[in-house]
């Protein structure tokens, strides 16, 4: 078996001095145990100093196993889908296997990659935000072949889903808002409405039906999807101060918006109609992206615990639990900052 960058077990077994036969036991650490401790040190330090990994194709010939696990995912132009990709190689990397990762534009490749996932053989996939309601076959056919584990993004059948707990986050928003006098509270609403138990508008409507938030003025407002989106990010959040605009002259509003990027493009839509933030118009956002920390009223956001949604996607795929209705949540931390009134 030899090393992708070129190192061979023959070049290790010069090195260390012992046979080639001994340096492919102990690298492959089946009967190890057979050499001194010292015999199996010498081999394994060798081997970490030349960055030795096996060549997968002899090692998919030999074992049957690619050592291989695929990242399906959509959403590239985010920051938090970055943050994700880089979290789950981290983790599949630390388990001494190699990803291979596939950009689903949109959905657009959906079929190719499968077959790409196949052909490669690989041993399992880990999808980031895939969203495969058009094309069900492509996934049903992953799923049949191998274990597939989600991470973030809606319920699909047949997949565990590892998710933040947006429903919890929610309301810790909603309370919060509310504590600080706000009486009109909106909620951007970028579509049709997933699972109730993972969906945030529907923990939105629920929470102001707790004891300490009836009478507070609440409303969901729309703002559809439009093509440019794949694009400029900011673009909803624009479509939403529009929506926004009449209900302003009615008085001070908070709303509490999809994601931070939209979120932004409603702050330089404030800006530039001379909305005042927090004072006209408080805001929230969603997944702590850098820029929003910067603007002039810092914004309120919820930071989600990527590293250890990661750590439990890949537990589940080691594992292949199958259990198709598993789900996942993680609590978020919401931080709280000027953009929603605080510290004023």
């Amino acid at each position: 078996m030899e090393e992708k960058m070129g190192v061979t077990q023959n070049e290790i077994a010069k090195i260390t001095g012992h046979s080639r036969s001994t340096v492919g036991t102990i690298l492959a650490g089946k009967f190890a145990g057979n050499y001194s401790e010292e015999t199996q040190r010498e081999v394994l330090e060798a081997a970490r100093r030349l960055n030795y990994r096996p060549n997968r194709q002899a090692l998919t010939l030999k074992t049957g196993k690619s050592g291989v696990i695929g990242i399906v995912h959509t959403g590239s132009i985010l920051p938090l889908t970055h943050q994700k990709i880089a979290e789950a190689v981290r983790v599949i990397v630390r388990e001494e296997l190699e990803p291979l990762v596939f950009h689903n534009t949109w959905f657009e490749n959906s079929a190719r990659i499968t077959d790409s996932l196949l052909a490669n053989r690989v041993q399992g996939v880990i999808l980031i935000n895939n969203y495969y309601d058009d094309q069900p076959q492509d996934l049903e056919r992953l799923v049949q072949a191998v274990p597939v584990v989600q991470l973030g993004g809606y319920k699909a059948p047949g997949v565990p889903l590892v998710v933040p707990d947006k429903a919890a986050a929610v309301r810790l928003l909603a309370r919060h808002l509310v504590k600080l006098g706000h009486r009109r509270v909106f909620m951007m609403s970028v579509g049709p409405e997933d699972s109730p138990m993972i969906n945030p508008v529907s923990a939105f409507r629920k929470a102001f039906q707790s004891p300490g938030l009836r009478g507070v003025e609440h409303e969901v407002v729309e703002v559809f999807g439009e093509p440019q989106d794949r694009v400029d990010v900011f673009a909803p959040g624009k479509r939403l101060f529009e929506r926004l605009r009449p209900r302003l002259e009615e008085g001070p509003a908070a709303v509490v918006v999809h994601n931070d990027n939209h979120a932004i493009g409603l702050y330089l839509q404030c800006m530039a109609a001379g909305v005042r933030v927090p004072e006209d118009l408080a805001m929230t956002g969603w997944d702590n992206v850098i820029l929003g920390s910067h603007l002039p009223a810092p914004l309120t956001t919820v930071e989600q615990p990527v590293a250890e949604m990661a750590e439990r996607a890949m537990e589940i795929l080691l594992q292949e639990i199958r259990t198709p209705e598993a789900m996942e949540f993680f609590p978020c931390r919401v931080l709280i900052r000027a953009s929603c009134g605080a510290n004023r």
